[in-house]
């Protein structure tokens, strides 16, 4: 195996960890067809025609040209078993009666049975019976969980799907156990008192005048050692909210396909439906499904299976940024076309340009211009960029309707092409991790549950040792906390899920310039900083301050004392902002973990599930 091979798998695993390193059989079918490729075509043909030293864009042209001919003289849509996700029906049956078998009295694991079922529903065709028996089984698990109003849904959708006859009883009788049970709750919570005592997040400056998401404080600096970076003109405390940010574009991970609702994200296990035209996409409701159609899915529809399968992330969240951007032209591609032959990149800028003004078109733009770093790429990543983006664009024009469109425009479909190129680097580069708490019996955890891009926010440059971190708020937003003092005229800086508390300075190293093209200089790989390992293994006593502080926070999370959860992060804050230590100093990484897990668990997003696990068998 070639040392690059060998470096991008290691890198994967410090990244993700080992188990996610093994891909399913298609993905590994794809990068060993891509390898082989590489070997026999791509590299000794640039050779040949002495490619090898050329600039980015040379080197892309004269691939396309290679993959193309390549692509054209195999079968590989047999052998990477590429389709039309449309057949429904597929695997419905086996779907239901696998969560059937978590429903049993001796299993009781209700959340995995809602995910088959929701599974079934989505590849059952409508008004079929299979998907009236999964709408009915949902409404008895909600029955079980005391979901009432959740159960009366899924017995309507029973019915309207042509729930069987004789089987009708047993809805009628759930339904009425159901309502009597919902008018008898609401008597009960008709007399209770909120005790909320936590406000919603707000900046804590005036925001820009023409950026109600920022900060007045905060400017858009440029030089040539960071590029494009966010500056304070003033001094910024831990504590601090200086940004609040709407994504561009947001995509569930992929096993959240079956919990979220693809278009608002709302955790929606009970009552999901499902797109006609995909096994892949549900929805919360029928207006999440028009909005989404119109907005992205009628150009994803028919491929996002295969991209999830063969291109993973990355390819899903490119082609749904460029569905959003081909929708906000007007489904016109010349259109497009026109717009980006006369845009000045150079003079687009999210921090000055006035937001309570600004069209689609305008915002479209603050997301054209982010950084793809491809004149950093080594030519074999430029060869398997340029293979997928073949890959994709051949199954678009086959399966979407943008097929029709370029075939009788040859210039429209090499700006599709162009376009998949660009966007494909600028998710790699600028993707952020949605995470939400997910507190158990246990303790309180942070879980991925989806992927989005923001246009302010990426301008923020990567540092293990950040000063700023992100939250995603419950309606989605996002917004950067200061978690570290930021003098006047100080860069904020994020970290792009790599930070020296969590990863040694070794595994940051393969990570950062395998996924972003760059080799970290930050304070925290110059001076190594400690790892939650090495302090974890000091005997100074700290280990058992961790423990103690974490145990009172956990506490309070799992019995929802936002009062209690309130004093603590107050105190952390002023004890952070009050002690004049070095960043890496153990006792102030502790302190600043710990005001980070309560400040997330206050205002951040709460997954659901921490009323599911009392019903369900540990």
């Amino acid at each position: 195996m070639e040392q690059y091979d060998i470096d991008f798998l290691e890198s994967m695993e410090a990244y993700f960890g080992v188990e996610c390193v093994s891909w399913e059989k298609e993905k590994q079918q794809m990068m060993t067809f891509f390898q082989r490729l590489w070997t026999v075509v791509f590299e000794p043909s640039m050779q040949k025609a002495n490619m090898m030293n050329r600039n980015a864009n040379e080197t892309v042209q004269f691939l396309f040209s290679k993959v193309r001919e390549s692509l054209h003289n195999c079968t590989f849509r047999e052998r990477l078993n590429l389709r039309n996700d449309g057949n429904k029906d597929n695997n419905a049956a086996q779907l239901r009666s696998a969560g059937n078998k978590m429903v049993h009295p001796k299993v009781k694991r209700y959340i995995e049975a809602m995910k088959l079922y929701n599974e079934c529903i989505a590849f059952s065709a409508k008004g079929s019976e299979e998907r009236s028996l999964a709408y009915g089984n949902r409404s008895f698990i909600c029955l079980k969980m005391e979901r009432f109003e959740d159960c009366l849904q899924n017995i309507r959708l029973a019915r309207e799907s042509n729930y069987p006859k004789h089987l009708s009883g047993k809805l009628d009788e759930r339904e009425k156990e159901a309502k009597q049970a919902l008018s008898k709750a609401r008597n009960q919570n008709a007399s209770k008192v909120s005790t909320e005592v936590v406000e919603t997040l707000q900046l804590s400056y005036p925001a820009h005048e023409n950026a109600p998401q920022l900060a007045n404080c905060l400017a858009l600096g440029r030089n040539d050692q960071y590029g494009r970076h966010v500056v304070t003109k003033r001094k910024l405390k831990v504590g601090d909210v200086v940004m609040i940010e709407k994504p561009f574009v947001t995509v569930a991970k992929e096993t959240f396909q079956y919990i979220r609702c693809d278009f608002c994200q709302a955790e929606r296990l009970f009552t999901l439906i499902p797109c006609e035209g995909c096994t892949v996409a549900m929805y919360c409701s029928e207006e999440c499904i028009s909005k989404a159609y119109g907005k992205y899915h009628r150009y994803e529809c028919g491929v996002l299976r295969d991209l999830w399968t063969v291109l993973g992330i990355s390819g899903v969240i490119a082609l749904r940024m460029i569905a959003i951007a081909i929708t906000t032209f007007d489904n016109d591609l010349e259109k497009l076309k026109d717009h980006l032959d006369a845009l000045d990149e150079s003079k687009v800028d999210g921090f000055t340009m006035d937001w309570k003004k600004a069209t689609l078109q305008d915002v479209f733009n603050t997301v054209h211009v982010l950084c793809t770093n491809q004149e950093r790429r080594n030519i074999k990543e430029l060869a398997g960029l340029t293979f997928f983006t073949v890959v994709m664009h051949n199954h678009l024009l086959e399966w979407t309707e943008l097929g029709p469109a370029c075939e009788a425009n040859p210039t429209a479909s090499k700006l599709l092409l162009d376009l998949i190129l660009r966007y494909l680097q600028i998710t790699e580069c600028n993707y952020k991790l949605l995470t939400c708490i997910k507190i158990t019996n246990r303790n309180p955890e942070d879980e991925t549950f989806a992927t989005s891009c923001y246009p302010l926010i990426s301008m923020l440059n990567h540092s293990c040792a950040p000063n700023v971190r992100r939250l995603i708020l419950p309606d989605g937003r996002c917004a950067v906390i200061v978690i570290h003092t930021v003098a006047k005229g100080g860069q904020l800086f994020d970290n792009y899920e790599v930070d020296h508390w969590t990863k040694d300075r070794k595994k940051r190293q393969i990570i950062l310039p395998s996924f972003y093209q760059f080799q970290c200089t930050c304070d925290a790989c110059i001076y190594d900083y400690p790892s939650s390992k090495c302090v974890e293994e000091s005997n100074d006593g700290t280990k058992a301050a961790i423990f103690l502080d974490f145990l009172q926070i956990c506490g309070a999370a799992q019995s929802f004392d936002k009062k209690k959860l309130l004093n603590m992060m107050l105190k952390l804050r002023s004890f952070l902002n009050l002690t004049p230590q070095p960043y890496a100093e153990p006792i102030v990484c502790i302190k600043r973990i710990e005001f980070e897990c309560t400040v997330v668990t206050l205002y951040g997003q709460i997954s659901e599930s921490v009323k599911y696990w009392k019903y369900c068998e540990p």
